[in-house]
């Protein structure tokens, strides 16, 4: 009770209690109070509660060292967090997946990122699934959920610019292959209960159909739009734009028959509804693979040099339920995806979830890949004035490797998008286009 309830002290009080009455304490006396510790970050406590199941002749098990763990991540101590998951194979512990995911996180925090990224490599070898969001984290309706976002302005610019990136890389006449690592449906109805509920929509797709009503725009946005509208007028007589196409059945209709396009959906219902909606690209573009699997565990364990031999892009879209733990998990595989195919373009979309720390997030995010030292990278970024408290505010692009054409393509693009997304309303909207350098060694 203590332990849920997050009354450390009361906690420590009682075993304290049994100590004086001679009541035997155990491993499951220890580890709660140790755990009671641990969620509230009492870290010193933690571990001082370890050195008495020591001296008491209890033994360390599994949870007592995950649950100590968690408190050095929690107090912010990577070092120490470190320490006892190194301890743990000599104590005859297992290290399971709170006890990595929170040495992971401690190191996060303390921006120790670089060793972040190693200890993921580390549970891979282990066998152990990197968590891809908080356990203990608030459901926000602000955050990329497909259902809830589809058609919105962050989503139009996401798929503006892939479709820009489609282009670019058909200039080139020899097949490539196309990779969605987190493809989700395929296909969003605009008119179901999750679409409508905040109707993100209104703001996105189906102000753009209404502001390029007979105007000439750029060719990545008129692509993207005829793409829609067509994909409407087969599915429904009137042609309204009820039906969203997200980013693997679009590409689909971009992709040239010598192309190749693996999807990738972890979730067997989504995965067999992304199969059905993939099955019938209106008659373009090749047909798809559909992988029901964790696509960066396969990339970064499973996947031999062949899987993307010549020509390539992979487009990285994953959900994004914790941006902190998501932003070291998308370079870790980004690192891995450069390094093993290194003639790859890797786009990788990332969404500003907070806004008031927008600048730091950006920042910190860019500073870290100067530092992975994968080159020149071009970034391409949006920020909105946002209507609603429910939208995301801006979004952006990392390029790794982009196409030839690519940069002066969304340089037109964007800032025509960013206008007709707000109606030309100056100061609503803001877009960027730029290289982002590698750091001198």
């Amino acid at each position: 009770a203590c332990e849920k309830g997050g009354q450390w002290a009361l906690a420590l009080e009682l075993l304290g209690r049994m100590a004086v009455q001679r009541v035997a304490r155990n491993a499951v006396t220890f580890n709660a109070a140790i755990s009671a510790c641990g969620g509230v970050g009492r870290w010193e406590e933690a571990l001082g509660l370890l050195g008495e199941m020591a001296e008491a002749s209890v033994a360390e098990d599994t949870v007592s060292f995950s649950a100590a763990i968690t408190a050095c991540e929690k107090g912010q101590q990577w070092s120490k967090a470190l320490a006892l998951l190194a301890e743990m194979p000599t104590a005859a512990a297992q290290r399971d997946e709170v006890a990595w995911n929170s040495a992971v996180r401690a190191c996060e925090v303390c921006g120790r990122w670089s060793l972040a990224l190693e200890l993921l490599g580390a549970m891979l070898e282990d066998r152990i699934a990197a968590a891809s969001f908080s356990p203990d984290s608030e459901p926000c309706f602000r955050q990329y959920v497909h259902r809830f976002q589809a058609g919105s302005p962050v989503d139009v610019f996401k798929h503006v610019v892939l479709v820009a990136l489609l282009q670019a890389m058909a200039e080139d006449p020899s097949p490539f292959t196309y990779v969605d690592t987190h493809a989700a449906a395929g296909v969003y109805d605009l008119a179901s209960a999750e679409a409508l509920r905040f109707r993100n929509f209104d703001d996105g797709i189906l102000r753009l159909d209404r502001s390029c009503q007979g105007a000439p725009t750029p060719a990545p946005i008129a692509e993207y739009l005829d793409t829609q509208r067509r994909h409407n007028e087969d599915s429904r007589p009137d042609g309204g734009l009820r039906y969203y196409l997200g980013s693997p059945v679009l590409a689909q209709q971009f992709l040239r028959p010598q192309d190749v396009c693996v999807f990738f959906e972890a979730s067997a219902p989504v995965a067999a509804e992304l199969r059905r909606c993939s099955a019938r690209p209106g008659g373009r573009g090749p047909p798809a693979e559909v992988r029901e699997e964790d696509s960066y565990r396969f990339l970064t364990q499973r996947a031999d040099e062949s899987f993307l031999e010549g020509r390539s892009l992979v487009f990285m879209d994953p959900p994004y339920d914790s941006i902190t733990s998501y932003d070291t998990w998308n370079l870790f595989a980004l690192r891995h995806v450069r390094r093993t195919w290194p003639g790859s373009c890797i786009a990788l979309w990332y969404p500003v979830l907070d806004a008031e720390a927008a600048a730091l997030q950006t920042a910190r995010r860019h500073h870290r890949l100067r530092e992975m030292q994968l080159g020149d990278v071009l970034v391409a970024e949006m920020s909105l004035k946002r209507a609603s408290d429910v939208q995301l505010a801006a979004s952006g692009f990392l390029l790794v490797n982009p196409p030839r054409g690519l940069e002066s393509a969304l340089q037109e693009a964007l800032p025509a998008l960013a206008s007709l997304l707000t109606g030309g309303q100056e100061g609503d909207a803001s877009t960027s286009v730029f290289w982002l350098s590698a750091a001198k060694k």
